[in-house]
């Protein structure tokens, strides 16, 4: 089946399971006085642009839909 250009929410999930690790990290890091590592850094980054090469859908806010 051909996603054309949109994501599925399993692709979501997916990547919000990386993210949580990442920013578990990122958490800890900070719980202990550090700074957050490059690395740590790099890896969120590479999260965001993931997320955001998903699809179309998660770039922009939905038209505000009013309940009739």
């Amino acid at each position: 089946m051909d996603k054309g250009n949109d994501a599925f929410a399993f692709d979501v999930l997916v990547q919000l399971t990386k993210v949580f690790e990442a920013a578990v990290k990122a958490r800890g890091s900070l719980d202990a006085g550090e700074q957050i590592g490059q690395e740590i850094r790099a890896e969120l980054e590479e999260q965001r642009k993931v997320i955001e090469n998903l699809g179309p859908r998660f770039r922009e806010r939905p038209p505000n839909i009013k309940p009739s």
